[in-house]
Order: structure tokens, then sequence, then C-alpha cells
């Protein structure tokens, strides 16, 4: 954890503590702020409301409606949560260059009150069905609707008149159940969160990789491997933030309770992380393949490159031998002390040493021009 804060309930004026100005009075704000085991910052308003400060289902709706879509908006200690939040950590010594609000959220509601007795004591399921629908989607669907879509009221963990579990994609309402049990299913959720946000990380990682190899498509070979080696770089991050963001969060492991667990495994199926995280997987094996392509691509134009600079080697060598050896035999004749080498004439005087020169070159050109005329005729053949 960074940091927690335990908000005054009244300002040095007096007025009531509301995060937004459509909230009621609170009996308790506490604002945390952790950090997963990737890095990412994960924002936690635990809010305690007072005796019977909201209007039943329709209130409770309202309230969580304003928390979610106004989030932006959420003042503490008279400055945007956001900004608060960035001075609270550098006061810890923390420095964030970017903090934001990321497209994830939950919301946990512990019923208490007299909605708690609504839910535990209504004894007709499809009356109880509509309020928890009504409060999960945030009041933005009728009562009367009778719509279940997203909506999971799992049957190990709903005890009539006892206790009482439901929720959907961004919303749970918990009712009936121990305190340390609730503190189990927020941290259940946290993970969940947290989970959800470095899968969604990945896929904009996957999707930049991508990019990123389609825009350089031309690129030198120098550039290319420079791209391969960025691209196998991002890919080990993401297959890390996979397997230690997404995975270990959503392993039971971490919570050995077999209610927390039947909570886990229903709010799994509800936002089908496993799913997202198969299709995520499936995106990172592409963007591996592409990687895999591109290097043996790299590695098919080097050993190109490398045979054509041997043969290069090998050709001037070869001419190199060619000329050498006319000029050789030449050295050797007139080195030699025979009757047929003059000491007054010189080795350039070609009307007393004509023979020699043609002994010495004539192998040579013909040798040229046999491999020339084979040459042109294996082209031909070609085309």
């Amino acid at each position: 954890m960074v940091f927690h804060h335990e908000l005054p309930l009244t300002t040095a004026d007096g007025d009531r503590t509301r995060p937004l100005p459509s909230f009621p009075d609170m009996h308790s704000l506490n604002i945390f702020l952790t950090t997963t085991s990737r890095g990412g910052a994960v924002l936690v308003i635990d809010g305690e409301l007072g005796q019977e400060t909201t209007d039943g289902v329709d209130g409770m709706a309202e309230l969580i409606a304003a928390a979610c879509f106004a989030r932006h908006e959420i003042m503490v200690e008279e400055l945007p949560i956001i900004e608060w939040a960035k001075a609270r950590l550098k006061e810890t010594g923390v420095s964030v260059e970017e903090l934001y609000f990321g497209s994830d959220v939950h919301q946990c509601v512990f019923l208490g009150g007299s909605l708690q007795e609504a839910f535990l004591q209504n004894q007709d399921a499809a009356s109880v069905n509509q309020m928890a629908a009504r409060i999960l989607y945030r009041g933005t669907v009728s009562a009367d609707s009778g719509a279940r879509l997203g909506i999971n009221i799992p049957d190990r963990l709903n005890n009539p008149g006892s206790t009482f579990v439901a929720h959907g994609r961004g919303v749970s309402l918990f009712s009936g159940w121990s305190p340390h049990l609730e503190n189990a299913f927020a941290l259940t959720t946290i993970s969940m969160v947290s989970a959800l946000e470095a899968l969604r990380l990945s896929r904009h990682e996957a999707f930049s990789a991508m990019a990123l190899s389609q825009d350089s498509a031309g690129a030198s070979p120098k550039d290319a491997r420079e791209l391969v080696s960025r691209l196998s770089d991002r890919l080990n991050e993401m297959q890390l933030d996979l397997s230690f963001g997404v995975e270990a969060h959503t392993d039971s492991i971490l919570i050995p309770e077999m209610i927390v667990e039947a909570f886990q495994s229903s709010l799994n199926n509800v936002v089908r992380i496993h799913e997202s995280l198969d299709n995520t997987s499936r995106m990172l094996q592409r963007v591996d393949t592409v990687i895999s392509a591109r290097m043996a691509k790299l590695q098919a134009g080097d050993r190109e490159r490398a045979e054509r600079r041997d043969r290069l080697v090998a050709v001037l060598v070869a001419i190199a031998s060619l000329l050498a050896l006319p000029p050789a035999l030449l050295l050797a004749f007139f080195g030699v002390n025979a009757s047929n080498v003059h000491a007054r004439e010189s080795i350039f005087d070609l009307h007393a040493y004509w023979g020699a020169y043609i002994i010495a070159w004539l192998p040579f050109v013909l040798l040229i021009a046999v491999g020339w005329i084979l040459h042109s005729r294996l082209r031909r053949h070609q085309v």
C-alpha cells in the first residue's frame, strides 16, 4: 500500500464532507492507494453512509451511479481526487508523471439497515431480482423491466433470510456477511479490477506492437534488427503482465476460503476474464509469430549478404591469382641465368622476348575467353 488517508467528516467551516454534491452524509470515508505487482495503481474509496441516508433502492442506485459516472469530479480537500492523489504521492516521495482513471470500475455495496431487511426478508424472488437489478444497473434500467442481462446471483452464496450476493460487470451487492468476509470480498474485487486493467494494458501494447511492426516495413537491416529487439522486449513485458498482473490476481490460492473462492469464480464468469485472457494470449502469440517471421527474414538476409560477400572475396582472390601468375612466370624467366636472357636487352624489349610473353599470357587469355563463352551460354539457357 502506498498510502491510506481518512477524510475528516467536517470541514474547517463546520460543513459536512461530501466528495460529490449529490453524496449524502458519510459516517466515515477512507481513501487507499495501492500498487499491483507490475506497478499499476489501484484507487480504493471506502465510505460508510450515515443511518438511513439513502432513499431505498432508488437512492442507492443514484448514489453509486454518481460515484461511477462522475468519479472525475470527486473532490478531496478542495482538489480533484486525481490531483489530490498526485500531491499525496509527492508527499510520500513517489514521483508520478501520469495518473488517471482507468476504464475498469467495480463498486461493492454492503447493504445495511432497511435495505438489508428488504433483501433478506423478502421471500419473492422476482421482487428481489428487480431490486438487485435496479442497483446493479446503477439505475439505468427500470425496476419493472425484468432485465437480468449480465447479472449473476450465485446459488452457493445465497441463503434465503441469511445471506445475499448478486453482482454484475461493475457492481456487487452483499448482505448478511461478517466483516472479515466482507473485507475478503472487497479484496477479491480489487484484485479483479487490477487484473482487468493489466489485461487491457497488455492488449493495448499488443496493438501498439503490431502498428509499430507495420509502420517499419521498409526499414534498413540495422533499423529492422532494432525493431525486432524492441518488439521482443515489449512482448516479454506483456507476457509478464499476463502472468503476474492477470493470472496471479485471478488465482484462488490468494485467499484460500471456499466462500471467497465461490465469489471469485462467479465474478470471473460475469466479467469473462478468462475468455479475455485467452484472446489476449492468442494476440501475443501472433505478435510472437510476427517477431519470429521478421527474425527469420533478417537471418535470411544476413546469410544472403554473407554469401554475396564470400563470393565477391572468392572472385577477387581468383582474379588476383589469375593476374599474378603471368607476371610471376615472366619474373621467374628473367631471373634465371640462361642464354635466352640477354644482359643488354630490357625486359620491355618485346622484339627479343615476345615468345616468353606469349607463352606466359596465352593460356590465361584462352581461359578467360572460354569462361566468358560458357557464362554467356548459361545465361541464355536460364533466360
